[in-house]
């Protein structure tokens, strides 16, 4: 409010799209945050949220592939093995994937990722290397008990394979919170919904009969097709 009978519209808006982007976010997990099962990795531990460093615990750097720089992850060490036991508790998995900028000026790197759900092979990657640009995963977790995360030395050898997964996320939103605001891209509708098949659909209001949405007659009360002398402005309001 500003004053008693009053509403700040702007501020209204800007508060109910952060509420939505909370709502949105609070369905996607970072797998970063989670204890696996078991991990396995070639040269020192798994890090979280860096890249993989030599041989101690959080001797990494900030996660970048090819130049873009990613918060969240997962560091590791070809050949390596990260296993986690969801429940059937999401509906997918997603991450972005690629050799660490770390190794530079190496050019050695190549590294194979692979996503095993419950044992079956769900997703492989083409060979990476270290001028290639991230690729994204996104795998179905529906009714899944167990994900592994693998990454093979892509059979010729281990070495500067600093792998990273970028962001990863587990993701349990329902299908219509994924699509994002709602929003049905015609601005002369309101209150877009999404309906049962999690299509984004708005209020149409007519309040003349006109076939105009209200949101968007240019003369209220009147037929906005009509317009004899063609400038533009329905008959009614010239």
């Amino acid at each position: 409010p500003i004053a008693k009978s009053l509403v700040d519209e702007d501020y209204i808006d800007v508060l109910t799209a952060w509420i939505g982007s909370l709502e949105d976010e609070a369905c996607k997990i970072p797998v970063s945050g989670l204890e696996w099962s078991s991990a396995v990795n070639q040269i020192g531990p798994v890090e979280i949220n860096m890249s993989n460093g030599e041989s101690q615990p959080g001797d990494g750097a900030p996660i970048t592939i090819n130049g873009a720089y990613f918060p969240l992850g997962l560091g590791v060490h070809a050949p390596s093995e990260i296993t986690y036991q969801i429940h059937g508790a999401y509906t997918s998995f997603e991450s972005y994937i690629g050799i660490d900028d770390s190794i530079d000026p190496c050019n050695n790197a190549s590294v194979r990722f692979e996503v095993y759900t419950d044992g079956s092979l769900a997703y492989q990657s083409p060979v990476r290397r270290a001028p290639d640009d991230t690729l994204f995963v996104q795998v179905d977790l529906v009714g899944v008990n167990e994900i592994k995360l693998v990454v093979t030395d892509a059979g010729d050898g281990d070495a500067c394979d600093h792998a990273d997964w970028g962001n990863p996320l587990f993701i349990n939103c329902p299908e219509c919170e994924l699509n994002g605001p709602c929003y049905d891209g015609d601005p002369c509708t309101i209150n877009d919904v999404y309906d049962e098949n999690c299509n984004c659909v708005g209020t149409f209001q007519d309040s003349d009969g006109d076939t105009v949405a209200d949101a968007c007659d240019i003369c209220p009360d009147f037929d906005d097709r009509l317009d004899a002398d063609l400038d533009g402005v329905p008959d009614g309001c010239d």
